[in-house]
């Protein structure tokens, strides 16, 4: 009995592999037996036996010697998630997958993971094979249900020239448009869309096929014709709707309409921030879009465009933008990165937002005259705006835009200055409505009268000043006539005067004289005569004295 317990589990446990692990990988070619320069696709396909399956990843080799790939489609694909895209190397001689399908999964026996349309480049035996690969059950643990992996072998004979065989009558390469893909130049950022064309009565069947072949021939044929398909699952990049249609004389000609989706925002969004010499935010943006590639950058402040650009999709250099100025100071802007589809990452991003320097004055009159005009020169920021303020004394100031030149050189001439006094002048840099600078230092200058009315008022205070100066002078004139005049005639009176008691003293010492003469004549004595000798002296000396004392004062005095 328990010999035969073990027995039944051993076997349980062969049964089980062998039912869980049967999935296979293999390859299939629409042709074995192809030329050199023909196309051929390869198939990979999956056979899960039975059992459900989710996700599948292999690694399929091909000799590069022989066979080069073109495209990879995942068109019709039993996937609808790629974990990576597919990937092929014509150098290395390999093509890549990793897909994935959604609950309940594949279960089939020939579900197509990949389509890969190879290039016929020599002659031989072309051996494809499967080098590595797992297919994964849909059981919620992911298992491995890989059985076997097997390949395929393609012959490749000698170059035919084919000459083409030309049928008329026959249907002309129809229109093939699309109401929401209507550009087939324009990327897209849905991969589903619907697509049509005109058929008529004499239509008998359509061809179609969807792959990254620019020029393949439909092989998927609807007899009677259809005039309308709606193809999902297009794969990431550039696919082809290839469509012809037939008549009773055969197949026309083939349109190729492409398609191009991108359905991937770019990616690796890098911002850099920095100021410019003239103060200015500049931001060094930089991203990568596997597909499409990257078309431009928008940047937003409070809700508001502040700046943008488009850049060469191709490109992977930095792009750099000068933003317009924002207010100094800490601000938060928002940047996008949008690809040619439209697909758009966004990433904030707090900047540092410099303040603009006060311009500043430099050249500027001190004195000027009413009437005249003020002119000042200063330096601010090249090619910036610069409001100039002008006040007289007491009045309303009153400001004027200039701007700068690529120096950075600024000219103001005021209009005619029309009030006499003190005038300050000052200079603000300007940006936008709102964003402006210090105040430069201020500068004042001197409005004084105009030249015929200083010249006017001088002589005026001088008059002022002169005239009493006249007067007083003809004032002093005339005291001093007056005075020497008085003295001339006091003079005269008193010579006059002087002349009379000279006279009169001369007139009293003769009789002095004469008196003594008499008076001698009647002295006897000795003694008495000595007496009046020598008063005759005395009298002489004092008449000498009077006569000299009076010349001196006509000559000196007078």
């Amino acid at each position: 009995m328990k010999r035969c317990s073990i027995f039944l589990y051993i076997f349980a446990l062969f049964f089980y592999a062998q039912e869980v692990f049967a999935a296979d990988i293999f390859l299939g070619a629409d042709k074995s037996s192809i030329s050199v320069n023909d196309t051929v696709v390869v198939t990979a396909f999956i056979n899960s036996s039975g059992i459900a399956i989710n996700s599948a990843e292999g690694v399929i080799s091909f000799p590069t010697d022989l066979l080069s790939v073109e495209s990879v489609s995942m068109a019709g694909s039993i996937f609808s998630i790629w974990v990576e895209q597919p990937y092929f190397s014509n150098t290395a001689g390999t093509v890549s997958f990793n897909g994935g399908s959604p609950n309940p999964g594949f279960n089939g026996a020939r579900g197509a993971a990949v389509k890969i349309y190879l290039k016929a480049k020599n002659k031989g035996t072309a051996t494809l094979g499967v080098v590595s690969g797992n297919v994964y059950a849909n059981d919620g643990l992911g298992t491995d249900v890989t059985s076997s992996k097997k390949g395929v072998t393609l012959t490749i004979g000698e170059q035919i020239n084919k000459i083409p065989v030309v049928v008329s009558n026959t249907p002309s390469a129809p229109v093939v448009v699309s109401a929401d893909m209507p550009d087939q130049e324009r990327w897209y950022k849905k991969n589903t869309s619907t697509f049509t064309w005109n058929i008529d009565g004499t239509i008998t069947a359509a061809q179609l096929l969807v792959d990254t072949s620019a020029n393949s021939t439909p092989t998927i044929t609807y007899a009677p014709a259809i005039g309308r398909k709606d193809v999902s699952g297009f794969p990431e990049g550039v696919s082809y709707i290839h469509v012809r249609l037939a008549n009773a004389n055969g197949w026309g000609a083939t349109t190729h309409r492409k398609v191009k989706i991108d359905t991937v925002p770019p990616t690796e969004l890098n911002i850099i921030p920095d100021s410019t010499p003239d103060d200015y935010i500049k931001l060094s943006l930089s991203a990568k879009d596997k597909t499409s590639g990257v078309q431009s950058y928008k940047i937003m402040y409070n809700d508001n465009l502040l700046g943008g650009t488009s850049v060469n999709p191709s490109t992977t250099n930095t792009t750099d933008i000068v933003l317009p100025a924002i207010p100094a100071g800490t601000q938060d802007l928002v940047v996008y990165v949008y690809d040619r589809a439209n697909n758009a990452q966004m990433r904030s991003i707090t900047v540092e937002s410099p303040k603009i320097k006060a311009p500043t004055i430099t050249t500027y009159p001190e004195v000027v005259t009413k009437g005249e005009q003020i002119e000042v020169i200063g330096t601010s920021y090249p090619l910036g705006n610069v409001l100039v303020f002008i006040k007289h004394d007491d009045d309303q100031e009153k400001s004027y835009l200039v701007k700068s030149d690529e120096s950075g050189v600024f000219t103001f001439k005021s209009e005619d200055v029309t009030k006499t006094g003190l005038t300050a002048l000052w200079a603000v840099a300007t940006r936008g409505d709102t964003i402006q600078s210090d105040p430069s230092a201020p500068v004042y200058v001197q409005v004084n009268k105009s030249l015929i009315v200083r010249t006017g008022l001088f002589a005026t205070e001088v008059l002022i000043v002169l005239i009493p100066l006249i007067l007083l002078l003809i004032l002093l004139a005339c005291l001093m006539y007056y005075g020497f005049h008085t003295f001339r005639m006091m003079r005269k009176r008193l010579l006059l005067d002087l002349n009379k008691t000279e006279d009169e003293s001369k007139k009293i010492f003769d009789v002095l004289k004469k008196d003594i003469n008499t008076t001698t004549q009647y002295t006897t004595t000795d003694k008495e005569k000595e007496g009046l000798r020598t008063l005759t002296k005395d009298v002489d000396q004092a008449e000498q004295y009077f006569e000299k004392r009076i010349e001196k004062i006509k000559k000196e005095d007078l």
